[in-house]
């Protein structure tokens, strides 16, 4: 369920450990504190490994049931932030100011930590499109669409941005693909349908093209610019063949201004 993914334990944390220091019959001891990278898995169990000074996981994976590791375990939420959330603001303000290579950087760093963290993977991703590096990119979508059970409904326009620049790549397929998994987070968003319906158009395919249109159509039947492609394809004659197109042309276009 996506509320129970919303909630299932994941961050940094920390577990106080004795160590003794030097020879003698009674050695002085020391406390330490020992920072661990931790994620629940679907099952409930949390998986942990350590973080070295980089704060990069390395090590054994230890796994532990939730009750016994809540109470040996310590929520480090600031370090998260300086880790990771902070990274990933960088990392957003990098990418959208064209300065790719530290956006790179920033993505990557949060990814040896998580590496199966969403905004960063699609970060990452939406990098290498804009340095043309396809391979890369399509390596990275791969991968995101295999984590099934990690997308939540707020991840939808993350979908639709990266659809939106395979798009602008003509990677038409795949940006078909990542508008379907979108649209498996929420049915009723007809910008989605919308953007759907213009990768089928500029790959050619004029019928699930004008069936996505539609579907967009039926959602929200004041969509300006669905209803400025509808014209659009009706004038150009470009509308697929079948009896119920043409009456539905027309009802949608009623009411549009001349």
């Amino acid at each position: 369920m996506q509320e129970d993914q919303a909630t299932r334990i994941r961050g940094i944390f920390s577990q106080r450990r004795d160590s003794t220091l030097g020879p003698g019959t009674t050695p002085p001891k020391t406390e330490s504190l020992i920072y661990w990278f931790a994620k629940e898995d679907a099952q409930g169990k949390i998986k942990t490994q350590v973080l070295n000074d980089e704060f990069i996981p390395s090590g054994k994976q230890e796994f532990f049931e939730k009750n016994d590791f809540l109470k040996r375990f310590t929520l480090e939420p600031e370090i998260w932030y300086q880790q990771v959330t902070q990274r990933l603001i960088m990392g957003e303000q990098y990418r959208q100011t064209d300065q790719l290579i530290e956006a790179q950087i920033a993505y990557k760093r949060i990814l040896s930590i998580d590496e199966d963290n969403i905004r960063a993977n699609f970060g990452l991703g939406l990098v290498y499109l804009a340095q043309n590096e396809a391979g890369k990119a399509t390596y990275v979508f791969e991968k995101l669409v295999g984590l099934q059970e990690s997308f939540l409904p707020e991840h939808k326009h993350l979908f639709n941005e990266f659809g939106i620049a395979l798009r602008k790549k003509q990677m038409f397929d795949e940006a078909i693909r990542y508008y379907h998994r979108a649209i498996e987070l929420t049915q009723k968003d007809e910008n989605l349908y919308l953007n759907l319906a213009r990768a089928h158009f500029e790959k050619g395919d004029r019928a699930p093209a004008f069936a996505n249109l539609r579907i967009c159509l039926e959602i929200n039947s004041a969509h300006g610019e669905a209803k400025s492609f509808l014209k659009y394809m009706a004038r150009e004659r470009l509308l697929p063949p079948g009896d119920d197109v043409m009456p539905f042309v027309r009802a949608a276009l009623a009411q549009m201004p001349k």
